[in-house]
């Protein structure tokens, strides 16, 4: 008998528990299939709004503005909808076309509209490159006939190709390898540099799919190098951002040479452009084919400058740097391409001579190409050395005030505070004194922001008493507190920023402060508290004058340099893509707020991004 109770209870128990757990199964079920039919709810309520952006597009002005607003919504819509992107797409690009094409349009109106049609067609080839370039070749006949014989340039076409990379890296390579019969864009090594990081796959397939990738960028740039040895059609500047690729320099830079006729002095400068150069070793191989195919070009070259009794100084001084930089490259490698480079660089000097290229030139180009061969940079800091000298020569006061500010500059700039203090002690020019004592201050908080050291960046903030830097201050010390997982700090240094805001009496830099502040909080802090400060933020933005939909910023000068500084992440987009992850609802309600069409568009566009 007690066994059968024994056997009863256990059953009874046995029972319970697993109804209990068909129960949590079922409450699991039920909130799953919940939370899926709001998240499709979510997602076709984010696809109405957006056609409604594309739809109602046409009332935003500012042509560029509009253009932006169109592609940011098709880019999200053709997954979801690609007939009525690549509808709108074309729809978009006709009536650009016809806008250009009208007598009313203004020169400024159709620079406008050649910037805004490169928007747009760089959108459409992330997702169909062969129909964005039939695209880009008709505009290209509009411009002709329009403006009379104006072209799109190589670099306006290269883009397209750097834009469907990612679609179809086949038909890119192929869009760059038509660019590359006429020209070389400066922004062709950046090109080849991401073509050849495609490698970047599942790690199942990253040989295979890295040596296709590597291959592709190797064989575009073998067809340059056929183009240079078979005709006459790049420059000396074209071959020598070739050779930023091949020698996986980490800028691209060419000299800007101005002057030498008419009794103006020659005189040169650098342009320079950051690259990101894959890592590993130099393909020897594609460098050697390199050298013998510029080598070559440099003979030619060579041969007609010989005959010419006036050789112009400019192309003359442009191809030195050139040979200087390569022959530099050939000794360090052990590489000549099968050329004399030494009996090159003699005969470039003699040609140089007779263009009249003077000594300064000469040597200021051959210091700066052996820099990037031995440091691949064209850069060279000595601690403000150079314009502390140069200021001890300098006769006009102006003058030698803002030399001796360059040098406190850099300076500080190295980390040399205790330097830079006892030379703005020096300076007469109280008003770069004061602006010199905020610089120092700004890059000492900086620098314990990075030490987590806060007596030190709180005893330097409270020097700094213009609001909008201090403020830029207490934000980035938000953020690096949050990256320390110190919420507390964190949002105490949010309430700090946030005490300060009416200080700003900027009105678009007010906004941008909201913003930045409501996406950090975002990420950082409770729903209710970001809420709010969402709310006060589309309120700043109704009562501000131009507000772009940038982050908040603050511009730092010294003299006569101005330094922009953006906390550029946390934006307009940035905040509404934290908004809606957070809570669809109120991220909805606070974009419809927004007054300025355009701004609204952004919102709804950067909320629906998180749902699609």
């Amino acid at each position: 008998m007690r066994k059968q109770i024994s056997l009863l209870l256990i059953s009874t128990f046995l029972a319970s528990a697993v109804s209990a757990q068909v129960k949590v199964r079922d409450k699991d079920a039920g909130d799953a299939a919940l939370r899926k039919a709001e998240e499709t709810q979510r997602k076709a309520q984010a696809i109405d709004i957006l056609k409604g952006v594309v739809e109602s597009a046409a009332d935003i002005k500012e042509t560029r503005t509009r253009v932006t607003v169109l592609t940011g919504a098709l880019d999200l819509l053709w997954k979801h909808d690609e007939a009525y992107a690549r509808a709108n797409f074309i729809k978009s690009a006709a009536a650009l076309s016809d806008r250009f094409a009208s007598d009313a349009a203004q020169k400024q109106e159709r620079s406008d509209i050649r910037e805004a049609m490169g928007v747009l067609l760089r959108a459409f080839a992330r997702h169909d490159p062969q129909a964005a370039a039939r695209l880009l070749d008709k505009f290209q006949k509009l411009l002709e006939d329009v403006l009379k014989g104006n072209t799109l340039s190589p670099n306006e076409r290269l883009s397209l190709a750097q834009a469907s990379l990612d679609s179809d890296t086949a038909q890119s390579a192929a869009l760059a390898a038509k660019v590359l019969e006429s020209a070389i864009p400066g922004s062709f090594p950046s090109y080849l540099n991401e073509l050849e990081q495609r490698d970047a796959a599942a790690e199942d397939h990253r040989v295979v799919v890295g040596e296709r990738h590597a291959a592709a960028a190797a064989s575009l740039f073998r067809g340059a190098l056929f183009v240079l040895s078979s005709a006459r059609v790049y420059n000396p500047v074209e071959v020598t951002i070739l050779s930023t690729y091949v020698f996986r320099e980490s800028e691209m830079s060419v000299p800007v040479i101005r002057g030498g006729r008419e009794g103006v002095p020659l005189e040169f400068g650098m342009f320079a452009s950051q690259l990101s150069p894959p890592t590993g070793e130099l393909n020897r191989e594609l460098v050697t084919a390199y050298l013998a195919a510029s080598g070559a070009y440099l003979n030619a070259e060579s041969i007609g400058l010989e005959r010419r009794v006036d050789p112009d100084p400019i192309h003359v001084s442009h191809i030195w740097f050139l040979v200087k930089k390569l022959r530099g490259y050939a000794d360090r490698l052990g590489l000549d391409g099968g050329q004399n480079w030494g009996l090159l660089d003699t005969k470039y000097t003699m040609i140089a001579e007779r263009a009249k290229v003077n000594n300064e030139i000469l040597s200021g180009l051959a210091t700066v190409a052996r820099r990037i061969v031995t440091e691949n940079t064209i850069f060279r800091f000595d601690g403000g050395e150079a314009a502390f000298a140069a200021a001890e020569k300098a006769k006009d006061p102006a003058e030698r005030a803002e030399l001796l500010a360059n040098g406190i500059r850099q300076q500080i700039d190295d980390g040399k505070y205790a330097e830079a203090v006892q030379k703005i002690v020096d300076l007469k020019d109280e008003k770069i004194s004061e602006q010199l004592n905020t610089y120092l201050s700004f890059h000492m908080a900086e620098a314990s922001l990075k030490k987590l050291d806060w007596f030190t960046f709180n005893s330097q903030v409270n020097r700094v008493s213009d609001a909008r830097l201090r403020t830029y201050l207490i934000l980035s010390a938000a953020l690096a507190t949050s990256d320390a997982r110190n919420k507390k700090m964190s949002s105490q240094f949010l309430l700090t920023a946030l005490a300060s805001f009416p200080k700003i009496e900027d009105r678009d830099a007010r906004a941008a402060a909201f913003v930045t502040t409501a996406g950090i909080l975002y990420e950082t802090a409770d729903a209710s508290w970001s809420a709010q400060v969402l709310t006060e933020g589309m309120n700043a933005i109704n009562h501000a004058n131009e507000y772009d939909g940038d982050g908040y910023g603050v511009i730092l000068e010294v003299s006569k340099m101005k330094v922009w500084l953006p906390l550029s992440k946390f934006d307009l987009r940035h905040c509404f893509e934290q908004a809606a992850k957070r809570d669809w609802a109120t991220a909805l309600g606070a974009a419809q707020s927004i007054e300025s069409k355009a701004l609204r568009s952004q919102a709804y566009i950067a909320a629906c991004r998180n749902v699609l």
